[in-house]
């Protein structure tokens, strides 16, 4: 059963039961299309193309092809695809419903997916070790609102609590549905409050062979105030071009030599133009403490004002990408890492 479910579940369903599924849905409809076939390994892939990953100068879009195997619900016939795994009781009722509003919107809002004492137990485990010293945190920058806490990357790699969150099951079985194949917890990043960060895609950042196989997910740690520069989106908007380094103008070695200001330069205004011109609608997530929003990897997402300078929001991302991709930073050429099957 290809690209359905981790490959450590599929191999233990014997092969009649298998069989029935195939009748079940019919000839024309598959839940093993090989548009997501995960079965042979990306990098067999590329070489089929004539690409070899050690031959590569730098992890640019550009470098890849622009075939390869989809994400599942990226298909144009997703609907249908989610309707005949419902029917072969592969997905329930709920999980089909996800995976449709994922689909049209992008996203999916997961309510009290965590409880309070397991959160409260993570942040204070982060503030206990940011007071010893173990937490190699970025000065915040001057201001009114200014306070000994800062920015850090991959805060599971500081405070070993965090990877009870990044690696928490029911968290990687939202994802994996999602994406289709077995989810790898890749990236953490905690906040204190609104980042008031631009609209972007995570793609720009995070990018993978083949497109569309990574995820986010934003875990609130606090109920977020409206007030407090809440996480901003545009529903719909990962249905979009991929806008990444090559379509805006910055080339290949500059982000490397003048750091983010090709990013803020170029990549930043674009996107601010293509929200403009296409009318593009945000909402705002001003979640329950425990909620979690998922996010596709094309989808427009940025922060928004904070309106009250002195309002926390607290919480985490997680990034997640699939098993059997090669994972990449568009705008440095660097590899971040390929995914292998559990």
């Amino acid at each position: 059963m290809k690209g359905l479910v981790p490959q450590s579940v599929r191999e233990r369903i014997p092969p009649a039961v298998k069989e029935r599924i195939r009748n079940l849905l019919g000839a024309t409809v598959s839940p093993f299309p090989s548009v997501e076939d995960d079965s042979t390994p990306v990098t067999d892939i590329l070489a089929a193309r004539g690409i070899q990953l050690r031959r590569l100068t730098a992890y640019r879009r550009e470098n890849f092809p622009e075939d390869g195997p989809g994400m599942w619900l990226d298909a144009p016939d997703a609907e249908l695809r989610i309707d005949a795994r419902l029917r072969a009781g592969l997905i329930t009722a709920d999980e089909a419903e996800q995976c449709r509003k994922f689909t049209r919107d992008g996203y999916i809002i997961v309510e009290k997916l965590f409880d309070d004492a397991f959160l409260d137990r993570l942040w204070d485990a982060f503030l206990r070790d940011i007071q010893a010293g173990r937490v190699p945190l970025e000065p915040e920058k001057p201001g009114e609102d200014r306070s000994e806490w800062g920015r850090v990357l991959n805060i599971h790699n500081y405070v070993p609590e965090m990877k009870e969150l990044l690696f928490h099951e029911r968290l990687k079985q939202r994802v994996s549905l999602l994406v289709g194949r077995e989810a790898i917890p890749f990236q953490t990043i905690p906040a204190f409050r609104g980042s008031e960060q631009l609209p972007h895609s995570d793609a720009i950042h995070m990018t993978t062979y083949p497109l569309g196989f990574l995820s986010a997910a934003w875990v609130a740690f606090e109920d977020i105030h409206p007030d407090s520069g809440p996480l901003v989106y545009y529903p719909g908007s990962h249905r979009l071009p991929y806008f990444l380094s090559k379509e805006v103008g910055i080339g290949p070695s500059e982000f490397k030599e003048q750091g983010r200001n090709p990013y803020t330069n170029r990549y930043e205004p674009f996107i601010q133009r293509k929200v403009e011109e296409l009318g593009l609608k945000p909402a705002y997530f001003t979640p329950k403490k425990g909620d979690v929003l998922i996010w596709h990897h094309n989808l427009l997402h940025g922060g928004s004002p904070r309106r009250v300078r002195s309002h926390t929001r607290k919480s985490v991302v997680c990034h997640f990408y699939a098993s059997n991709v090669i994972c990449y930073h568009d705008l440095s050429g660097d590899p971040a890492g390929v995914g292998v099957k559990a």
